[in-house]
C-alpha cells in the first residue's frame, strides 16, 4: 500500500513525461532537459521499489495461486459486494458456497502435495545438486556452494512454493555429496555414501570413482553422474543396470556430449542437464 501512493503517480508522471520528450524532440535543448528528467523518474521509481521490497515482511511470498482460483477470488469479492449492497441472502449464499469450494480446491492441493514426491537434478554451473522432495520436506544434495548464488536462491524458492515445501525461506537439510556417514530423515529419505533410498526409488550419485560396495551389477533407478569423474559409461553399465542416467550440470559439456554418444551406442536412456535444462521428475 505505502509503495503504491509512491509509485502509482510517478509511473503515470513517467508515461506523460514520455510522451512530452517525443513531442518536443525537435527542440534541442528543451528535449534534452525532458529526457534527462524522464531518466532521474525511471531511476528513481526502479530504486524506491527495491529499497521498499528489501525492507523486513515488505513482501509477501510463497503464496501461489492458479487462473481458477484467481478467478474464484474475484467472484468471491464480487457477489460479496453485491451481498453487502443488496443484503440479498441469494449473494451470500453464493459467496460462501465459493468460498468453501476454494477451500476443497486448497485442501486437495495440499493433499496431493503430501502423498507426492519429486526429485529435480538442478541445472546450475559447474555444480551437481539434486532436491528431493516429499510431504512437504526437502533434502539437498550435492554442491551446496550454489545456494550463495542469488539468481539460483530465487529460483530455489519459487520451486519450493509451487512444491508447498515447509519452511520456505530455509534450506532443509543440505547434506553434502562427500557425506559418508548414514543419513536418514523423514521416514523416506536414506543415504549411506553415494546410494540413496528415496520412496521406493534406487539412486546411486556417481562422483570420482565406482563406490567400493558395487561389487556385482546393481538395478537402479536412477544414477546421477556428477563431478566429472574419468569413468567411460560404458564401464558404469559394468556395476550399474540404471533406469535412467542422468549427467548433472557438474561435467564439462565436452565430455557429457561423448557420454551421449556412447549411451546411444549402448541402448542406455541417459539425459543431460546441461544439454536438456534441469531434470524433474514427480511420482
Amino acid at each position: 500500500m505505502v509503495t503504491n501512493i509512491i509509485v502509482i503517480p510517478l509511473s503515470n508522471l513517467i508515461i506523460y513525461t514520455g510522451i512530452l520528450a517525443l513531442a518536443l524532440g525537435n527542440i534541442p535543448w528543451v528535449s534534452l532537459m525532458v529526457a534527462k528528467a524522464l531518466s532521474l523518474m525511471v531511476w528513481f521509481l526502479n530504486t524506491f521499489i527495491h529499497w521498499m521490497g528489501a525492507l523486513p515482511f515488505s513482501v509477501s511470498r510463497g503464496i501461489v495461486i492458479s487462473l481458477p482460483e484467481s478467478l474464484i477470488l474475484y467472484l468471491i469479492l464480487i457477489t460479496g459486494a453485491v451481498f453487502i449492497s443488496g443484503k440479498k441472502k441469494m449473494w451470500l449464499f453464493i459467496s460462501l458456497s465459493l468460498m468453501i469450494l476454494l477451500s476443497g480446491i486448497f485442501l486437495q492441493e495440499r493433499l496431493m502435495h503430501a502423498s507426492g514426491s519429486t526429485i529435480i537434478v538442478y541445472d546450475v554451473r559447474e555444480t551437481g545438486l539434486t532436491d528431493f522432495t516429499a510431504g512437504g520436506k526437502s533434502i539437498l544434495v550435492g554442491g551446496l556452494s550454489a545456494l550463495k548464488d542469488p539468481f539460483f536462491h530465487e529460483t530455489m524458492m519459487k520451486s519450493r512454493w509451487n512444491e508447498k515445501v515447509n519452511g520456505l525461506f530455509e534450506f532443509q537439510n543440505p547434506l553434502p555429496l562427500s557425506c559418508s556417514r548414514s543419513f536418514y530423515y523423514g521416514g523416506f529419505f536414506y543415504k549411506k555414501g553415494n546410494f540413496i533410498s528415496f520412496r521406493g526409488k534406487k539412486i546411486v550419485i556417481l562422483d570420482k570413482t565406482i563406490p567400493v560396495k558395487a561389487v556385482r551389477k546393481m538395478e537402479v533407478d536412477y544414477l546421477i553422474v556428477s563431478g566429472n569423474p574419468k569413468i567411460k559409461l560404458r564401464d558404469m553399465m559394468k556395476h550399474f543396470i540404471p533406469g535412467l542416467v542422468i549427467l548433472d550440470a557438474s561435467n564439462p559439456l565436452w565430455k557429457v556430449k561423448a557420454w551421449i554418444k556412447e549411451a546411444h551406442g549402448l541402448g542406455v536412456r541417459c539425459y543431460s542437464v546441461s544439454v536438456s535444462g534441469a531434470f524433474r521428475e514427480e511420482f
